[in-house]
This record gives C-alpha cells, structure tokens and sequence, in this order.
C-alpha cells in the first residue's frame, strides 16, 4: 500500500484537485472555509465567544504539563474526558468575563509593574539580575513574540488583581474561628465494644439451598468481563542498542578528538576576610569599611599564620567567619568577578591586597591549588562507549521504526516476520478486559489504553490480525494481536462456588455482627451503667482520627452533641459492628499561635474562594454568559462513531 503511494505520488495529487477543485467553483474561497469550520463558538460572553480551538488547546496544554509532570506514557484520553472539557470550558468563559470586566472598568497594568514582574522571573535571571537575551531565548523556546507574552501577562495580572481583592480580603470571624476549632480539637472519651463479622462466620448457615438463593439475588456481581489473551512485540531504544555495534576504535578516536570535554577544570581554595560595604553606600561609609580592611590587612601580613584565627574574629561573612574565612576549593564562575579574578592571579599561599566587590572589601589567603588534568582513557571509556552505543541505537531505531511499522501492517496475519527480520521477542499477556481502557498506565508499561482499545476492536477481535504499530512512549512502538478471546458470561455456580459461598459467608457474618451489636446498644440504651464488655476509656477528637475509620469518629461527634454518657453504633466496613458509649467531652486546648495561624488562613482560602465564586456567578449575568455546548459525552460518542464509520470504509 505505501509503495503504491509513492509510486504513483503524482496521479493521486491530480485526484485530490478533481476532487477538491467542485468545491471551490460552487462556493467560493470564503465559502468553502466557513463550510469547512463552521461557527465553533461554544459560549459567548457580551461580543467575544471561547471556540472549540482555544478548548482544543487549552485541552492540549493541560495534557502536555502533566506528561512533563508524570511521564511520557500518561494517556491524554485519561486526561481529556468529558467532564474535564467542560471544566476547561467554564475556566476560559471565567477568563474571558475576568476580562471583560477588566476592559469595562479600564483597569490597567503599568509598564514599570510588568517590568518588574518579568524582571522577577528566575528563568530570565543571570547572577540575580534580569537579563535580555535569556529572557528573548526563553520566549523563542515557546514560539512567543515579546509584545504577545507581554499582552498575555498584563492580563494575567489585571484577572489575578480581581481575585485577589477577595481571596486577601475575605475576614474570618474569630467567633466562627473558635467554633470550628473547637469541632476540631475537643477530646471526646469513649469506650468501644466491636463485634467483629470474622468471630461470627462460624455461626453462617451455609448449605445449598442458601447459596442458590444468594447465587440468584446477586447473580450480577459474578458477572466476567469480556477478556482476550495478546501477543505483542516491541521495538524501543533498549532493543536496538542490542543490535549495535561499538568499535574499540572508535571509541579510542573520540577521545582523542574530544581531550577538553574530559579535562577537569583548575580549582582553587581560598580563605577570606570580609568587611560588609554595599558600593552604593555613601563615600564617607565606603572609606570608613576599607580603613577597617586595611588595618586588618597590616595583622594579616604582620602574622599570616593567624590568618583563620583574625577571620573568627573579624570577618563579618557569617558563613564563612567560624571556619576560618575557609571558603574550600572552586572553580571559575563561582565566586563574583573581582574576587575570582584575584584568587585566579594569586600564587599558593599568597595573601592579597584590598579586594573590593559587591559585598564589600575582602582580605584573600590562597590555600590549595588543584591543577587542570585530563582523565585517562581507560577511566573514561564505559561513558563514552554508553554514549556512542546511544547515539548509534537512536540512528538505528529511526531507521527500522518505518519498517516495523510498515511491517507489522503488511504482513498482518502474524508477528513471524517481523519477529524473524529485527530479531525481536514475542509477550504474551493474559486475562485483559476493557477496564484497563480507562485506568492509568503503570510505570513502564507498553500495553497502554490505546492498545487495549485497539485490541478490543471489531477487526481485531474477528480477523485476529496485527495492530496498527503504536507509539506508546518516545521511540517506544508496540504492536498487538489478539491470540483468544472470552466474551462476557455469567458462570455457573458450580463452577464459582467456593467464590459465592466465601462472599455469602462475608455478608451472613456481617449481619450476625450487626444484630448482636444492636442487642447490646439496646441494652446500654436502656442500662447506661451497664458497661460489661466494652474497653477502656480512650480519647480522641477530629485532629488527631487519623487511625480511626471515619463512621465511627462522625458518629462520636454526633453522639457528644446530646446529653452524656450517650451511646451509638456503628457499621465499619470490613470489620463489623462498633457500639460506643461517649463518657466526657475534654477541655478545648489553647491554640497556639501557629495553630491559630493556619486555621486562619484555610478558612481565608475556603471563604476567599466562596466569594470569588460569588463574583463570577454576577459578572457572568452583567456580560450575559451563554453555554452554547455541555454534552461533550455525546460529542465524543460522534467522533467515535465517526472514525469507526471512516475505518470501515478503509478496509
């Protein structure tokens, strides 16, 4: 199929112009673009509207911040639901009304603000200090223009200051502050008695007429998924750098050609006396530290081995000072220009004169030279035939990954020739189901959502042929067939049985706990001093929960609001009954001042963000915001039946 493609490259070109040509003569340049893209506005607000291609590449952006934040293999189709869309969508509708509001309130950001702002950004600094060419170099790495960026920031500014007025404003009533800290904090004893499901398994009647009777009431929950059996085969950088080839001669020449990039650079070691001066100081403050330097300087020269001991007791770098001055070795590039300058002109030993730099006047002592060496072949040679086996494995992989593609596709009936042409490995994976479409993809695995839908479709499941080749991850293809394949069945319970009965047992068991709980909170009920049974008294309160399951801390919570001692039960998951008896509510501790402080803050955020929500909701009735689309499921269901249709079109 592709080598007829490229043979006959010219005469499909002439079709494609018959084809297209109609279209052009019947509607126009300009008609024929709006046929083809159509209104896409998917809401408005006042004149401006949000398209499906600001969607699209807000959807795109996302799916791409979170393949930098967890890994190439994350799938998008994980990412880009339906749910999610319609999120993004009335985050941009926010954004476009944030702005309006901005434009109708002529609210704007000075360029001494934005100036500042960029200036402040670590990306564009270089020694601490804002720095053009790596701040054009960064907005080129983006495809950004400067006036673009720069538009794009005052906004983003102008919407922060909006919400800000809110979230930084927003009072937490100290009223409401001890309320909630109180809920919190508050000590609730109690004394508990489980009953748990595993001591009454014993007592589960289990016979055949039982389990039948369970088979059938809950036959749903043993249900089987459809599943199929997969061979597949991949080609990724760590099969094809098995496949190359290292020369110990080459190896040998690189590092010959390349002795600079294997040279370890000169270190020196010094020590420093510092007498503080800013250089913007006044004249008069500038002499009067240098006078100070100097003198020091006269002590130094007069007694040199004393150096360390007048640099404890002088030198005013709090770092450095309590060593000594000692600053250990470093390189060129570390330390500021005029003091590198001086300790790279000194000789081992040598005490400097006056240095004057940003940070003040310095008094150097060089104390260690390390000189300029290149590290020998042999201690060298694993790293560079590591990399040259890289580079040649990268070369290779782009040289077969047209042909593995080519010939997992050609030649679908079967993994045999590919296997045989690139050396590779048939794996084999049992018991998939489509489940795995929407679950993550585990670390390293090459078996993603993608192929599993590909495996689970209507050619591959009937003519049992290869996939398509699928990048799953950079310079990683995977292609699939299925060898098996079980449809979705129910079966029989002789065949399940033990499953059935060891789950009519979990839920016999459960209930037996759960009436035997309730005759003994019955009987608190009735007799509150009777506490036969129950355990000794414990404490605990909202903050500190975490060991508990949450039923029964809601429960004690709920139970402490009456009158005391109080009893309640509880259903736990898993365990069985709880019956608890709530004897005393503890004294409230006194906050602390940093406890006081995050409980502040939460509550700013929760209600800074309640009244951010509120602000929306107006400013989205002033701009009167219309939602032109919000089933994005069914939107997805069309694509889908879309591009099954074009599929089967093509075979």
């Amino acid at each position: 199929m592709f080598e007829f493609i490229r043979t006959h490259k010219r005469f499909l070109q002439f079709v494609l112009l018959i084809l297209i040509l109609p279209s052009f003569v019947f509607f126009g340049v300009q008609g024929y673009s709006r046929f083809m893209e159509g209104d896409q506005a998917l809401a408005r607000i006042d004149k401006a509207k949000v398209t499906q291609q600001e969607l699209d590449n807000a959807m795109r952006q996302r799916v791409d911040q979170m393949r930098q934040q967890f890994g190439a293999q994350i799938d998008a189709r994980m990412i880009d639901t339906p749910e999610a869309r319609k999120a993004m969508l009335d985050q941009l509708v926010d954004q476009q009304v944030v702005a309006a509001e901005i434009r109708s309130n002529s609210m704007v950001v000075s360029d001494a603000y934005l100036r500042d702002t960029i200036a402040a950004i670590p990306a564009v600094q270089k020694d601490g200090k804002f720095d053009l060419e790596l701040y054009q170099r960064a907005l080129a790495s983006q495809g950004l223009s400067e006036q673009g960026f720069e538009s794009r920031l005052r906004g983003d500014i102008a919407s922060a200051r909006v919400a800000e007025v809110f979230s930084a404003t927003s009072i937490v009533p100290q009223t409401v502050l001890e309320k909630l800290a109180r809920q919190a904090e508050q000590p609730i004893s109690f004394r508990e008695q489980l009953f748990r499901a595993a001591d009454f398994a014993p007592k589960a009647i289990v016979n055949d007429e039982a389990l039948k009777k369970y088979y059938d009431s809950n036959v749903k929950q043993f249900e089987q998924a459809e599943r199929l059996k997969a061979e597949y085969v991949v080609l990724d950088l760590a099969t094809v750098s098995k496949m190359v080839e290292v020369k110990a001669e080459d190896i040998k020449a690189f590092y010959d050609k390349n002795q600079d990039r294997f040279k370890s650079e000169e270190q020196r070691k010094a020590s420093h006396i510092l007498i503080k001066a800013d250089k913007s100081a006044p004249a008069a403050d500038l002499a009067k530290a240098k006078a100070r330097a100097e003198a020091l300087l006269v002590q130094v020269k007069a007694a040199p081995g004393n150096f360390a001991k007048i640099a404890r007791e002088a030198s005013q770098d709090e770092g450095s000072a309590p060593n000594g001055g000692d600053l250990g070795f470093f390189g060129r590039g570390a330390m500021v220009k005029p003091f590198e300058d001086a300790v790279f002109a000194m000789k081992d030993g040598e005490i400097s004169s006056i240095v004057q730099s940003d940070f003040g006047f310095h008094i150097i002592q060089l104390t260690g030279l390390k000189t300029s060496t290149v590290r020998p072949f042999e201690e060298v040679r694993a790293e560079i035939e590591s990399e040259q086996r890289k580079n040649l494995a990268a070369k290779k992989y782009a040289e077969l990954a047209e042909s593995f593609t080519n010939t997992v596709f050609e030649q679908s009936d079967s993994f045999k020739p590919v296997v045989e042409k690139m050396k590779l490995q048939v794996n084999v994976a049992d018991g998939i189901t489509r489940d795995r479409i929407n679950q993550p993809t585990r670390p390293g695995d090459v078996l993603t959502a993608r192929v599993i839908e590909s495996l689970f479709s209507t050619d591959s499941l009937k003519n049992r042929r290869n996939t398509e080749a699928i990048e799953v991850a950079p310079n990683t293809l995977v292609s699939a067939r299925v060898v098996d394949y079980q449809a979705a069945r129910t079966p029989p319970l002789d065949e399940i049985k033990v499953a059935v009965q060891a789950r009519f047992v979990a839920q016999e068991s459960a209930r037996l706990a759960r009436e035997a709980g309730l005759v003994r909170l019955q009987a608190l009920q009735k007799a509150p001093a009777e506490l036969a049974g129950l355990g000794e008294v414990r404490s605990v309160s909202r903050a500190t929960a975490q060991n508990m399951p949450s039923q029964v801390v809601s429960a004690l919570a709920r139970a402490s609001a009456g009158k005391l001692p109080a009893s309640v039960g509880v259903d736990i998951p898993g365990q069985g009954y709880g019956v608890y008896v709530v004897t005393a509510l503890g004294d409230v501790p006194t906050l602390s001042d940093d406890r006081r402080a995050q409980l502040t803050s939460a509550l700013q955020r929760v209600t800074g963000d309640l009244e951010t929500r509120g602000l929306l909701a107006d400013l989205r009735q002033q701009h009167k915001v219309k939602i032109l689309k919000t089933d994005f499921a069914k939107q997805d269901e069309v694509a889908a039946s879309d591009k099954s249709g074009k599929a089967v079109e093509k075979k």
